[in-house]
């Protein structure tokens, strides 16, 4: 059987961090309402407008496939839009729902419930979990926005991501000879192929990112004896400024404006130790208008005072 909204909470069931605003605004779906024997269910579902929907926790996993229209997903009263190609993993105690638009448009989901015990246990020796941001079949969760699809499948492979949905709907439906075990294949198949696109949009990113770094740090190289602006450098990435440097910082083990002052102190090195210029002056040319500016980063990086340095050489 399908699973139904079957129980609206009291006060009591909430937990400190749902407030008593909530109540009544979301109703449970319990896994006893899963077939006992399948623990499974499928539905394909097409969803109301805000006004009619039943926004609802669950202490069973969800498989969500938006496959037609448009419209948006509430978790934990956080908002945002889906279309068609968009996959959720809906974990335990997640307050979410699903709705359309308005009366004119459409929104179609296929919605895959079940318990992670459904599962043949040889699953875990198939999948990489590091690569699984929200590991769903262990019941650990990461604080990230869960309100955004964890997958988009693309055009050019929806058609075989729809065709596996349309097989397990089949054997759910029909319960043909040996349902269950088909069933069991093509949910190990379905989550398979989730975690290997999610590898790949992964890998995408990461090899994107990479590239801009690495770019950006090349500019920094033949630009840091002039006026660095950290607007300019992330403007140039296509990042807005606080993305750009949380990800320098990732790739590099350092912010920007200390590869910066890394690069001017090195080349001030070279110049204290090769040039017979007044420190000021190299100060000056290394980019720095303030000598104690120069001074302050030199000791920091060198563990010593310029004119230290120029001493020992």
């Amino acid at each position: 059987m399908i699973p139904k909204y079957v129980y609206l909470p009291t006060i009591e069931d909430f937990s400190k961090k749902k407030s008593k605003k909530c109540e009544g605004k979301y109703i449970l779906l319990r896994k006893d309402n899963l077939d006992i024997e399948e623990k499974f269910a499928i539905n394909r579902y097409e969803e109301k407008i805000k006004e009619q929907t039943k926004f609802h926790y669950h202490d069973f996993v969800e498989i969500t496939y938006i496959a037609s229209g448009s419209g948006f997903h509430v978790v934990n009263d956080k908002e945002y839009e889906v279309s068609k190609g968009d996959v959720f993993i809906i974990n335990y105690d997640m307050w979410h729902g699903f709705y359309k638009k308005d009366n004119q448009s459409t929104l179609i989901v296929y919605n895959l419930l079940f318990t992670p015990d459904f599962l043949d246990d040889n699953l875990v020796d198939v999948i990489d979990y590091s690569s699984f941001p929200k590991a769903f079949l262990l019941k650990g969760m990461d604080e990230q926005d869960c309100s955004k699809a964890d997958l988009h499948i693309n055009p050019n492979h929806q058609v075989q991501f729809e065709d596996l949905l349309s097989k397990i709907y089949m054997e759910y439906t029909l319960k043909p000879a040996g349902h269950l075990n088909m069933i069991r294949a093509y949910m190990i198949e379905m989550i398979v192929t989730i975690v290997r696109r999610m590898s790949k949009e992964n890998m995408d990113r990461n090899s994107t990112e990479a590239r801009i770094i690495e770019e950006a740090i090349d500019f920094l190289y033949k630009n840091y004896l002039g006026n660095i602006s950290l607007d300019e450098v992330a403007r140039k990435a296509f990042f807005s400024k606080n993305y750009f440097c949380k990800i320098f910082k990732q790739y590099t083990g350092m912010c920007v404006y200390e590869l910066v002052h890394k690069l001017r102190i090195e080349s001030a090195c070279d110049m204290l130790a090769n040039q017979d210029k007044r420190i000021v002056d190299i100060a000056m040319e290394v980019g720095y208008s303030d000598y104690k500016a120069f001074s302050q980063n030199f000791k920091k990086i060198m563990g010593m005072k310029p004119h230290e340095y120029k001493n020992l050489k």
